[in-house]
């Protein structure tokens, strides 16, 4: 087998010279490509913000101050942060919730997939099949069918009776409906970390 050692031809290469500018043409169509997005985005976020903003200095209200408002400074966020308000208990459970949901579906996620990738364990193709399902149903669906699951005469309450225990009002008291939405949410995301 015979091979060819002539090189190739040099290529040709273009001087640079230090210091030299480079010629550079504007792309106007960039611009009118872009335009959509600089519309949108004022519109739906930057004016908006501003807006708001603005309202979050005054008294006005949906009812009482809806056309006729006054510039209040920061009452407003005097009241918010007060003892009494229900901002700071809102912002932790949402601090909690957002914690809990990361490390149950992230965790939850990875555990399953560690699972599922064993060597040694059979039907993994059908495992991966069924637990990828909620992934690929529609959101809304699962969650009415999570509302029924959890309704006073649900199955969960049913199971709960039949075991002797009492029912739970799962979604009229603070502490189940919390533990329902964390299980719900886990039972939406796990698929995807998954």
């Amino acid at each position: 087998m015979a091979v060819n050692s002539q090189a190739a031809p040099p290529v040709e290469q273009i001087a640079i010279i230090p210091g030299a500018r480079v010629a550079h043409r504007p792309q106007k169509v960039a611009y009118v490509y872009l335009t959509p997005v600089i519309v949108s985005a004022l519109l739906f976020t930057i004016i908006p913000f501003f807006y708001t903003l603005y309202i979050s200095f005054t008294n006005y209200h949906l009812v009482y101050h809806f056309t006729n408002f006054d510039i209040v400074g920061f009452a407003n966020y005097r009241h918010v942060f007060s003892r009494g308000g229900e901002f700071v208990p809102v912002l932790t459970w949402t601090v909690i919730f957002m914690f809990a949901t990361t490390v149950f579906n992230v965790g939850g996620g990875m555990l399953l997939a560690m699972l599922l990738n064993h060597p040694r364990l059979k039907e993994r193709s059908l495992y991966r099949t069924i637990l990828i399902l909620p992934w690929a149903l529609p959101n809304i669906l699962l969650i009415q069918v999570w509302a029924g699951l959890y309704n006073i005469g649900g199955p969960i309450n049913l199971i709960l009776t039949n075991l002797g225990l009492s029912r739970v009002q799962w979604l009229l008291q603070e502490a189940p409906a919390r533990t329902a939405l964390l299980l719900t949410n886990l039972w939406l995301s796990y698929p995807f970390f998954m």
